[in-house]
């Protein structure tokens, strides 16, 4: 089993660290320092684990900058390149010499000019369950695809940091808290809560398909989650990634996109101590399921 490091470069020039975010690196003063500093990122970051997942991979290749000046004020911004190709062999030489293995997430926009490389340098793209979509072809599975059309070479994640949890999906509890944060007016959460009723709908016809069990709508999420991480985990994609939240059940998210002050991001503690993990029934039983779907796939 791999350990998985998570590293995410800034995505935005600011003023204020604490306010806003991390300044990213100037790709100018990179070149000069002989990349030194994206060398020791790597090594620091690599040599305590078996795999590394790069956050927003793009941000090698360009960033939108919009540098905001000492009176808060804003004046538009623009993408910023980055030495791309120096990046990248850097990126392949240390995983190499650290025998790690690099992720990186390709979600969104990505441009052509880093898919090519990516394959060619055996780099796993990133798949995430909510965004593996064909809704106009699939429509009776709310668009969810068929865990064999998964990329073969890919990290597959059944939720990440940037949307709800497992659990506060299900139960919508996730378009709530969004509505309390006034992230939502009234209508949009009534229209959000139509479509997630749609989108249960078709995850529970997936599922039956996927999995071969019946299940029904008022099903509880304690029985639902093995089942759900089971039919995703035994798809195509070589990696699969289930987050400790999902597999306790928790319903606060690590970070809701949008907030800043508004929200605790990376803040949550877990409900559960580590040394109490192997006694928790639903964190053991979802294990098991997973664990038996990558050993003995159905597709």
């Amino acid at each position: 089993m791999y350990t998985c490091q998570h590293w995410r470069p800034a995505r935005s020039v600011c003023t204020s660290r604490a306010e806003l975010g991390l300044t990213p690196l100037d790709p100018i003063a990179t070149r000069q320092a002989n990349f030194g500093h994206f060398i020791e990122l790597l090594r620091s970051n690599m040599r305590h684990c078996g795999a590394l997942r790069i956050d927003h991979m793009m941000g090698l290749f360009r960033l939108w900058w919009w540098p905001v000046t000492t009176d808060g004020a804003q004046h538009g911004g623009t993408y910023v390149y980055y030495p791309f190709a120096c990046f990248m062999a850097i990126l392949l030489l240390e995983s190499e010499r650290a025998g790690c293995m690099v992720i990186g997430e390709d979600l969104g926009l990505v441009p052509t000019e880093i898919i090519e490389p990516m394959y060619r340098g055996g780099i796993f793209s990133n798949e995430l369950f909510y965004f593996c979509v064909d809704e106009s072809r699939l429509p009776q599975y709310a668009g969810f695809k068929p865990p064999t059309e998964y990329k073969p070479h890919a990290l597959m994640m059944l939720a990440n940091h940037d949307v709800p949890t497992m659990s506060a999906w299900w139960q919508g509890k996730d378009l709530l808290q969004r509505h309390q944060l006034k992230l939502y007016t009234d209508d949009e959460l009534q229209q959000a809560q139509q479509r997630r009723a749609a989108k249960r709908q078709g995850l529970l016809c997936w599922l039956q398909d996927m999995s071969g069990c019946p299940l029904t709508a008022d099903v509880d999420f304690a029985t639902l989650l093995p089942i759900w991480a089971g039919a995703v985990a035994a798809g195509n994609s070589e990696l699969f990634s289930l987050a400790l939240a999902d597999l306790l059940a928790e319903d606060d998210a690590v970070n809701i996109p949008g907030t800043s002050h508004e929200y605790p991001n990376w803040r949550r503690r877990y409900s559960v101590p580590v040394e109490q993990l192997s006694q928790h029934e639903l964190f053991e039983q979802t294990i098991a399921a997973v664990a038996d779907a990558r050993t003995h796939p159905r597709n």
